[in-house]
C-alpha cells in the first residue's frame, strides 16, 4: 500500500561499527578495501540529548569504528588517511539536525544516503564521494519528505466545521495530527477577526482541511524541510514559496473517484441561486465541495447572488456542474485529499 502511495505522490549484510558514547565502546568487524573510523562531533549549540537521538538512527553503518563527542577547537568536516588502508572521517552534528561531512550533509531522514556515502568512501580507498543530490518532487520536497507529510496529515476531520470560528477549527485539527504545524506571530495576527469557516470540512483529511480553512484569512501552509523532521509553517500568502494545496491532482480518472458524476437523471433547474443548486448536487454526490473564496472575491463572484438554470432533460451530474459553474464564470475539478478521498474544488475560470 505504501509503495502505491509513493508512486502516486511522485507522479503526482549489515556492516558493523563501533559506538563510543561516554567512554563505552563496542566493536564489530567490517571488511573492505579500507577501514573507516567515523567521528561525529556535536556543535556547541547542539543539546546534550542529541547524541543519544542520533545513536538511535545510526545503526548498521558501513564503518569499523564510530564515536560521538563534543567539539574541540579546530574541528571541521574532513577526511584523513593515517595509513593507506585506514580512513578517518570527521562529521559535524549541527543544531539543524544534520550531519555535515566533506562535500555533503544528511538529515536523520537521509541516513540511507549517508550509508551510501560511507560505502563509496570505503570502496574507493578513501576518495571523497560525490553523491547526486536527492531528487525533489512536488513542493521542493524529496520523496520521503512528501510521504512523511502526507502520512502525518491523512487524519480525517471528525467534527462539523461550518459556522465554527476559524481559530477553533485550526486548533482542533492541528491537535489531531502528528505533523508539526507552526503558527508564527504574523500568522497569528491574521486570526484577529476570527471569522467563521464557511466550508463543511468534516471527513476531509487534515492537511487539505487546514489549507482550506485558512485560505480566506490570506494564509497558506509552506513545507519546511530545514530540520530532520519536515513540518508545515503557516504564513501569509504573499510570503511566496511552495504552498500546500487544497487537494491534489487525482492519479486516476476523476470518475473512478466519483462514479456518480456519470449518473444520468431527469433534471430541470430554473433561476436558482448557484450556492443552493451546488448544495443540492453535493448532497447527491456525497462528497465535500470546497471553494476558492479569495479567487471569487477578486473576480467579484458571489454564488448566493448568481442565478443559474439547467434546461429540462436527461443528463448526468458532471454536465450539470459544467453548466451551472460556467454561468457564474467558475469551474470545478475533482481533487483528492491526503487520505486519497475525492473532493470537488470550485474556483474562478480566470
Amino acid at each position: 500500500m505504501r509503495s502505491e502511495r509513493r508512486h502516486w505522490l511522485l507522479a503526482s549484510s549489515s556492516l558493523a561499527f563501533t559506538a563510543w558514547i561516554g567512554g563505552t565502546r563496542t566493536t564489530f568487524a567490517a571488511p573492505g578495501p579500507v577501514s573507516v573510523d567515523l567521528e561525529l562531533v556535536t556543535a556547541p549549540d547542539v543539546p546534550p540529548t542529541a547524541s543519544q537521538q542520533w545513536l538511535s538512527v545510526l545503526r548498521d553503518l558501513p564503518v569499523d569504528n564510530m564515536r560521538i563527542r563534543t567539539a574541540r577547537d579546530g574541528d571541521r568536516p574532513e577526511i584523513t588517511k593515517p595509513s593507506p588502508k585506514h580512513v578517518v572521517v570527521i562529521g559535524i552534528i549541527t543544531a539543524k539536525g544534520t550531519i555535515v561531512v566533506p562535500g555533503s550533509s544528511f538529515s536523520q531522514a537521509e541516513i540511507g544516503r549517508f550509508k551510501t556515502w560511507l560505502t563509496k568512501l570505503k570502496s574507493s580507498g578513501g576518495e571523497t564521494p560525490n553523491l547526486t543530490p536527492p531528487k525533489t518532487f512536488a513542493l521542493g520536497l524529496t520523496a520521503d519528505q512528501l510521504i512523511e507529510l502526507h502520512e502525518g496529515l491523512n487524519v480525517p476531520v471528525n467534527f462539523s466545521t461550518k459556522g465554527l470560528r476559524s481559530k477553533d477549527v485550526v486548533r482542533k485539527i492541528r491537535s489531531s495530527v502528528r505533523t508539526t504545524i507552526e503558527i508564527p506571530a504574523p500568522a497569528v495576527a491574521a486570526f484577529a477577526d476570527d471569522p467563521e469557516v464557511l466550508d463543511e470540512l468534516q471527513g476531509v483529511a487534515a492537511g487539505t482541511a487546514i489549507a482550506a480553512a485558512i485560505r480566506p484569512l490570506g494564509l497558506v501552509l509552506i513545507p519546511d524541510a530545514s530540520s530532520s523532521t519536515v513540518k508545515l509553517v503557516m504564513a501569509k500568502s504573499s510570503a511566496g514559496g511552495h504552498i500546500w494545496p487544497v487537494g491534489w491532482p487525482p492519479e486516476k480518472n476523476p470518475t473512478e473517484y466519483l462514479p456518480a458524476l456519470l449518473k444520468f437523471l431527469d433534471v430541470e433547474i430554473a433561476d436558482t441561486p448557484l450556492n443552493e443548486a451546488l448544495e443540492a448536487v453535493q448532497g447527491r454526490l456525497k462528497t465535500p465541495f470546497l471553494y476558492d473564496p479569495n479567487g471569487m472575491a477578486r473576480q467579484k463572484i458571489d454564488p448566493s447572488k448568481v442565478v443559474v438554470s439547467v434546461p429540462k432533460g436527461k443528463t448526468f451530474y458532471g454536465k450539470i456542474l459544467d453548466r451551472m459553474t460556467m454561468q457564474a464564470k467558475l469551474k470545478w475539478e475533482v481533487r483528492v485529499d491526503e487520505a486519497g478521498q475525492a473532493i470537488v474544488w470550485i474556483s474562478p475560470r480566470l
